[in-house]
């Protein structure tokens, strides 16, 4: 009878495998009713605390960048965003003239295309700073 040690702390005998194999630890994260409630509590006092710091990070950089947001501001930027969809799906309707766009063709579709999205994102965005209060919104 023959037993072999592998690397793997498995032990080999007449080609049957014996024992266990040892893996790497893994991380296991506990699920909140796993943890005590001195445990929980910590936790929900650091995200927290998180919450506020993020807050008032938000608030104090985008108020020094963005002083204040008015309706004209927001308008602006509203008629912007249907100003850049309609030159986007105009630019598509062309090309779609042709069977086979050029790579030009192509190329200005994607720029209108993108154009349009990043400034509806912007506004989006916006109002998000408005909502959280992260800006003054002034008249």
């Amino acid at each position: 009878m023959v037993i072999r040690r592998m690397p793997e702390e498995v032990a080999m005998l007449g080609g049957k495998i014996i024992g266990s194999l040892k893996k790497d630890k893994v991380d296991r994260l506990l699920a909140p009713e796993e943890m005590d409630s001195a445990a929980r509590h910590r936790v929900m006092r650091f995200k927290e605390a998180m919450d506020g710091a993020i807050l008032e990070a938000n608030r104090d950089v985008c108020r020094r960048q963005i002083p204040a947001v008015n309706r004209q501001d927001l308008l602006r930027m509203v008629v912007r965003v249907a100003e850049l969809r309609a030159d986007y799906i105009e630019c598509g309707l062309h090309i779609s003239e042709q069977r086979h766009p050029t790579v030009a063709q192509i190329e200005e579709l994607e720029l209108r295309r993108r154009a349009f999205e990043e400034l509806k994102a912007a506004y989006g965005a916006t109002e998000r700073l408005i909502e959280r209060g992260y800006v003054t919104v002034t008249e």
